[in-house]
């Protein structure tokens, strides 16, 4: 309903691997606050290059509460 409860997400210790000129493996961490608690987790994509742009074509994120 608004950014109060979306809370704030936040990403850091982003590292980007080019493997070709159409694909990269990106790695990071991230954290969700709000005014409750916070969750973090990390996430690995696999970007390839699209005619329309890059797409991002896995996905692996996990997740922690505290």
């Amino acid at each position: 309903p608004d950014q109060t409860a979306m809370g704030a997400l936040r990403f850091f210790d982003v590292d980007i691997i080019p493997l070709a000129d159409d694909a990269a493996f990106v790695t990071g961490k991230w954290m969700l606050t709000h005014d409750r608690d916070r969750v973090w987790g990390a996430y690995t994509l696999l970007f390839l290059k699209a005619e329309d742009g890059w797409k991002i074509v896995v996905d692996h994120t996990d997740s922690a509460k505290k």
